[in-house]
C-alpha cells in the first residue's frame, strides 16, 4: 500500500492506495504543523510499500516555494523509515488542489489522491511497457 502527501503551508492532504496498489483514495487533511506526528502514528500503525510526495514546480520546472517544506518533510520521513524497505518518491504535481474540485477549492486529501493516482498509473504504464 502507498501513502501520498500533498504538502501545503497550512494543511497537508493524505491519501492511500488500495491493497492492489491500483486505486488512490483520499483519507484526511491535517495541519502541516502537526504532520510529522501524524506520519509517525501512520507509520507505527501500518507498513507501506512507498510514500509519494507531491513535487511542486513552476512551468519552467523550477521548484516552487513550498518545496523547502517538502524537502524537510521528506528528510524527516527518511529518518522515520530508515530501517525499512519503504520507498520514498517525489512525484510531479501541478494545480492538483484546483484539479480536486470543479470550483477551484478542492480538499487537500483529494489532491493527494490525484498525485498518488498519477504515480500509480505511471508506475503501471512503465511496468507494462513492451
Amino acid at each position: 500500500m502507498y501513502l501520498s502527501l500533498d504538502i501545503g503551508e497550512k494543511n497537508t492532504g493524505i491519501a492511500f492506495s488500495d491493497e492492489s496498489m491500483t486505486i488512490a483514495n483520499p483519507k484526511k487533511v491535517v495541519k502541516t504543523a502537526r504532520l510529522k506526528k501524524e506520519l509517525q502514528d501512520l507509520f507505527d500503525a501500518s507498513n507501506y510499500t512507498g510514500v509519494v510526495i507531491g513535487h511542486s514546480t513552476d512551468f519552467s520546472g523550477k521548484d516552487n516555494e513550498i518545496m523547502g517544506k517538502v524537502y524537510s518533510v521528506k528528510t524527516a520521513i527518511e529518518k522515520m523509515l530508515k530501517n525499512t524497505d519503504t520507498e520514498i518518491h517525489l512525484h510531479q504535481e501541478m494545480y492538483t488542489t484546483r484539479q480536486a474540485s470543479r470550483d477551484g477549492s478542492g480538499r487537500d486529501d483529494e489532491a493527494a489522491a490525484i498525485i498518488l493516482q498519477s504515480f500509480l498509473d505511471t508506475k503501471k504504464f512503465k511496468n507494462n511497457k513492451i
